[in-house]
């Protein structure tokens, strides 16, 4: 019993008394300590922080460490890496994902609310994204969403797992895939819910019984990060299965030609039209085009050729590898591009019958509904279906870049899930179509073919002017809203608008066109 006579008392009895003290000496000689340490590294800093300022204030910035970080201010470190490729190589560096050029941004444009004037839509009414392109077609291409996966070709860009996710994710989402300027798979148009075959510029694109079976056949003459300029891959990077997808002997590189041409034969636009429609007349062909500043011209080729759409794809496109100077020196962005491609193919009165789709740094469902106001029937993504694609699951290869799990030719390409790829991509463009849905309410239109540029306004007055829409920063004129039901009304009812705008007195002057 404690206290008990005899008893032997405990460590903890003990040391009771000192105990306390023992504990507090401890911790205050361990502060102190920290104290000095930290007192000393900071002076040590202090000083040598002192040293490293007067030198660097007193010698040539050259012969500095801050000489580094003020060329860097001059010559971007981009340039620099790039110098460094082209001294090791002797080659022409290439750029992923597309063009660093600053462009016009979608940014600068936004979508006008309907509040009071004129009403929002409610929650409980249908909104209708589904388009039908090229209706005076036999088969046109219809889709619930009016958004689809742009070309990425196998074996040129993605892996054969990569490819076939993208097919089933479009497919699940009621969208579109294209096939790109790869070799044919077989599986893809079996996955997916409209697939669109893209005839290239290099001969394994020339395949009948692919032609056959496409549901909107795309003539690529160019895209946005690389125009027309003719290629070559060579053939180490090219993997057996795909070398003989594309006919190529084991040595021989996948060479994508400037031109057009037809199974070994240059053929112009027009004729390789007929060509590809006397394989399969009921369906769209159409053609894809870098946007220049020659677009007109390009167009009035296109038009001339008989085409059922045409693909703008603005300098902002990405692509797996774009040769320096491509990407960065060339091309126009896709808004005005878009603007001025609606604009001549309605003053030419062929609107009606030439689609317009749209791509190139398309990411968001804002971005979308704003290029589809500017005159795009459906818009087509690349990037962003890549990332939505790789959700996930990069963070197993990181700090290697996601793209290298869908890419042909990485070895990280083994480890992707092509199902739960293109479950992701699902998901991504199910979130597109709720939040196309909700913006289209906010804008006060119950479908994607009622918008037009009156649904926009722009923050910059050149930008507006080029694009035709209101510049929102001074106030709006006394017919705004009018002239906006009036293009609504055009739209619906198929009158031409200027006869709308005469009828009802509010035709605008040249200075205030578009506006």
């Amino acid at each position: 019993m404690d206290g008990a006579p005899g008893a032997v008392p405990t460590l903890a009895q003990a040391l009771g008394p000192t105990l306390v003290p023992m504990v507090v000496t401890a911790v205050l000689a361990a502060l102190l300590t920290t104290v000095l340490v930290l007192g000393t590294a900071a002076l040590v800093l202090l000083k040598g922080g002192r040293r490293l300022m007067r030198r660097w204030t007193t010698r040539p910035a050259g012969e500095t460490a801050m000489h580094l970080p003020l060329s860097l201010e001059s010559t971007p470190w981009q340039d620099v890496l790039f110098a460094e490729l082209r001294a090791e190589t002797g080659d022409v560096p290439v750029r992923p994902m597309g063009s660093r050029r600053p462009a016009l941004t979608l940014d600068l444009v936004d979508l006008v609310a309907a509040q009071l004037a004129e009403k929002p839509v409610p929650m409980d009414a249908h909104v209708d994204l589904s388009v039908e392109l090229c209706p005076h077609v036999p088969r046109p291409l219809r889709m619930s969403l009016p958004v689809y996966i742009s070309g990425m070709g196998y074996g040129v860009a993605l892996s054969r797992e990569a490819k076939l996710a993208l097919a089933l994710g479009s497919a699940l989402a009621g969208s579109a895939v294209c096939s790109g300027e790869g070799a044919f798979l077989p599986e893809e148009p079996v996955l997916a819910h409209r697939w669109i075959y893209q005839v290239g510029r290099g001969a394994w694109t020339h395949t009948p019984d692919a032609v056959r079976r496409a549901d909107m056949i795309e003539i690529h003459v160019g895209q946005g990060a690389e125009v027309a300029a003719p290629l070559t891959k060579p053939p180490g990077r090219l993997g057996e299965g795909v070398r003989k997808a594309m006919g190529l002997r084991d040595d021989e590189p996948a060479v994508i030609r400037s031109r057009l041409h037809w199974q070994g034969r240059t053929v112009e636009l027009a004729e390789l039209v007929r060509i590809l429609r006397d394989l399969n007349p009921d369906v769209p062909v159409g053609v894809k085009l870098a946007a220049s500043d020659v677009l007109e011209a390009d167009l009035a080729v296109a038009v001339e050729a008989g085409v059922d759409f045409i693909a703008i794809d603005g300098e902002e496109a990405g692509t797996g590898n774009a040769p320096l100077g491509l990407s960065d020196a060339m091309g126009v962005s896709l808004l005005p591009a878009l603007a001025r491609a609606d604009d001549w193919l309605r003053a030419q009165g062929v609107r009606a019958r030439v689609a317009l789709l749209a791509s190139g740094g398309l990411r968001q469902p804002a971005d979308f509904l704003k290029v589809m106001a500017l005159g795009a029937d459906a818009v087509g993504i690349g990037t962003v279906a890549l990332i939505a694609l790789a959700h996930r699951q990069f963070e197993a290869i990181l700090p290697d870049p996601p793209s290298r799990l869908v890419s042909h030719g990485s070895e990280l390409a083994r480890g992707f899930n092509a199902v739960q790829g293109a479950h992701n991509l699902a998901n991504f463009l199910e979130s597109c179509r709720k939040g196309l849905q909700l913006l289209l309410r906010a804008v006060g239109r119950r479908s994607v073919k009622e918008l037009t540029r009156a649904d926009l306004s722009c923050r910059d007055r050149d930008l507006a002017e080029s694009l035709g829409i209101r510049w929102n920063l001074a106030p709006a004129d006394p017919h705004r809203l009018a002239v906006r039901h009036l293009r609504w009304a055009a739209v619906r009812t198929g009158e031409h608008l200027d006869a709308l705008e005469l009828r009802f007195g509010l035709l605008r002057s040249a200075g205030g066109a578009r506006r």
